[in-house]
């Protein structure tokens, strides 16, 4: 079925970075409930959703995936994304 061998899965190698990267991914999952639990659907899923920012910034600073005016316009739809949730937030007075 295969046409060549499959790769090693270098468990020994890879287990705990796998276990480390899988508990931070569940108290992130977790802390994003709470979030919503407490905050409210509304409020509280926006804020979670506001983690795409985030891994933007990662990409743009860190890892340099964009230059120029593609991140001109990320620039001002990030802006556009966090006066969102702080409007919202506002609307939680």
């Amino acid at each position: 079925w295969w046409k060549c061998d499959l790769p090693s899965l270098h468990l020994r190698v890879m287990l705990v970075p796998g276990c480390i990267s899988g508990c931070l991914w569940s108290m992130g999952n977790f802390c994003s409930l709470y979030a919503v639990n407490t905050l409210g659907q509304a409020i509280g899923n926006s804020f979670v959703q506001t983690s795409v920012v985030v891994s933007g910034l990662w990409g743009i600073l860190l890892y340099r995936e964009m230059s120029g005016c593609p991140v001109l316009a990320w620039c001002f739809f990030a802006g556009v994304s966090i006066s969102g949730c702080v409007l919202l937030g506002l609307e939680k007075k």
